[in-house]
């Protein structure tokens, strides 16, 4: 059931932090043109970080490709990021509300499953049968960027130095439209200006990352709080699954509901699932 977990925030993740690194500083310098990879991933870098709540409509797909079969989640996305008490990296906190399931043609609105990441904690929640699962995947007294690369069990390598991204990954700018197979996916990705970056694992790190290729399509806008708005995100793994999720009204710096990226485990009634490895460890 985690790697179900891991696979979904993963995706989440790869979305949400291209927005978190993309909000314009007041005072930016005039835009250059973006023609190549390079120029995309250095637009990235200078632009600073700013965003303290987002809230997103979320659709999340993935293809099987040894069952052949595809599943389809849509819901929320909620995320909060707060300066470190210690001066560090900021905190940073989301979860994923699905409301809606659709395998093949059947669609389920029963089905709603919460995902939370505190900061210390993971959880899964699924309401219709009352089960609650918490798994602690940072030790305590740690902290953990779940964003960075190569740290914890979700490694994108979105929103990061231009350096590190090259020494990790072939990056190339790609058509709007390559990878593409649905007319829909197509129109939504290029409703206005829009940059298609494709990265492909170098050799040394293909294992670490468990990925074959990642591609992230990003709409430069002229209005609003973002230059550069990511889109839609596809990726393919060793195993040939493919996965794409799609941002949808983004809102930024607005309150989030009350409780939304709780993860104290609910009242009586439900099946309570905790565990602390690393302080099993320590024992």
């Amino acid at each position: 059931m985690l790697t179900t977990l891991a696979t979904v925030l993963m995706m989440a993740l790869t979305t949400l932090q291209s927005a978190m690194l993309s909000l314009a500083q007041p005072e930016a310098e005039p835009e250059a043109p973006i023609r190549t990879a390079d120029d995309l991933l250095l637009a990235l870098e200078r632009e600073g970080e700013g965003i303290r709540t987002l809230r997103a409509g979320i659709r999340y797909q993935r293809e099987f490709a040894v069952a052949g079969d595809i599943q389809t989640r849509t819901g929320t996305l909620y995320y909060r990021s707060a300066p470190s008490d210690e001066g560090g990296p900021d905190s940073r906190a989301f979860a994923v509300n699905f409301d809606t399931m659709q395998v093949g043609g059947v669609l389920h609105r029963d089905r709603e499953m919460v995902y939370i990441f505190d900061g210390s904690w993971v959880v899964e929640k699924h309401p219709r049968e009352r089960q609650f699962i918490k798994r602690r995947v940072v030790p305590e007294g740690q902290a953990f960027d779940p964003l960075r690369l190569g740290e914890g069990p979700f490694p994108i390598p979105i929103g990061q130095r231009r350096d590190d991204i090259v020494e990790r990954f072939e990056a190339t700018l790609a058509p709007v439209e390559e990878g593409l197979w649905d007319e829909a996916l197509v129109d939504f990705a290029s409703r206005s200006t829009t940059f298609q970056l494709r990265l492909v694992p170098r050799a040394a790190f293909a294992r670490e990352l468990e990925l074959t290729e990642v591609r992230i399509w990003y709409e430069q806008s002229s209005e609003g709080p973002l230059r550069l708005l990511p889109r839609m995100a596809w990726t393919k793994t060793a195993d040939e699954d493919e996965s794409i999720v799609q941002l949808i009204n983004v809102r930024f710096n607005e309150p989030l509901p009350e409780g939304v990226i709780d993860t104290v485990p609910p009242g009586a009634g439900w099946d309570v699932d905790i565990r602390d490895d690393f302080a099993e460890r320590r024992r």
